[in-house]
């Protein structure tokens, strides 16, 4: 009965060690702004993208007639928000937003085309959008086709190779994946995405070795981010490196003590291990931080199964 209860609760762990990858920086944050000429006059039709160094998700819009623009649907973070339009010099903001308030108006006044900078070539908005759509629906051959045609149209916006890159990794490509996510890291050498992404194919390849150089810079920037030490805890218990999993999800809860999914994924890993009493700590420390959290039926479950567990294993 016991050795059951392990092998169901690996089943859970690996489902749930998906949990934060698939959203992929999908949440409930909501932002508005808009985009205006040097005369303070409204531009029809610019693009604005969103692309965060954290998730792999890419947020688009499209101003309307008063120069207005909305993005929903994404998670707190850190964000790029670019916007382009034809004839005019594109510019990027590098702003935080959140889930849990009213995020700031975000103006763009853009310039009339600059030497060097050239405006998203036409018809590629049509062409990105397709195949972001076709990513998140999990056709990633299509995507990756579409994204490859964006790149050929506007060679210049190297962040492509992220969204190319991250079609070859659902695709098991990784080799293909490391040489795009490279790419940019020749242009952006501390891209926080690129270095997690590349970290996650040399890991799942097994070289965790060459994951953990990768892993080193991106903490190195962000030491103080629970989220970056989160995510790489994720990665490490997929590739069965579980101790480094451990270790990353202690460094994460140490930043942000009482946060519930580090709490249950400390006790799926310790689990994992079959060190039932360390388990059983954080599944009731779960429990009394997120009472009613989405992982909370499954604790109870485990906690009834391991009552009679001896205190030693």
């Amino acid at each position: 009965m016991k050795k059951s209860v392990i092998f169901l609760a690996i089943a859970i762990i690996v489902l749930g060690a998906l949990s934060v990858a698939a959203q992929e920086g999908r949440g409930t944050g909501r932002v508005r702004g808009k985009v205006l000429d040097e005369k303070g006059k409204p531009i029809v039709g610019a693009n604005i993208t969103m692309v965060s160094d954290e998730f792999t998700a890419t947020f688009s819009a499209v101003s309307d007639k008063n120069g207005e623009w909305a993005i929903m649907g994404f998670s707190g973070g850190m964000w790029k928000i670019t916007a382009s339009a034809p004839g005019y010099a594109p510019k990027t903001k590098l702003v935080r937003l959140t889930q849990l308030a009213r995020n700031p108006l975000i103006t763009f006044t853009l310039k009339k085309g600059e030497p060097g900078k050239a405006a998203l070539a036409p018809g590629s908005k049509k062409i990105f959008d397709t195949a972001l759509e076709a990513y998140n629906a999990g056709k990633y051959d299509e995507a990756l086709a579409g994204f490859q045609k964006f790149l050929e149209k506007n060679p210049t916006l190297y962040q492509t190779h992220i969204n190319i890159g991250n079609c070859y990794r659902k695709l098991n490509k990784y080799e293909e994946a490391i040489a795009e996510y490279k790419e940019v890291l020749k242009y952006e050498p501390t891209s926080v995405q690129a270095l997690t992404n590349l970290g996650e194919c040399y890991a799942k390849e097994g070289h965790l070795d060459k994951a953990k150089k990768y892993f080193e810079k991106v903490t190195a920037q962000s030491p103080n981010d629970p989220v970056v030490f989160y995510n790489l805890a994720e990665i490490y218990f997929n590739a069965g490196a579980v101790d480094d999993a451990i270790e990353n999800y202690q460094k994460a809860l140490e930043l942000k003590p009482d946060w519930p999914p580090a709490i249950i994924k400390l006790g799926y890993a310790y689990l994992n291990k079959n060190d039932i009493p360390k388990a059983v700590t954080y599944f009731k420390k779960y429990l009394e931080v997120a009472p009613d959290g989405p992982d909370a039926p499954v604790a109870k479950q485990l906690l009834e199964q391991f009552k009679d567990q001896p205190p030693n294993k």
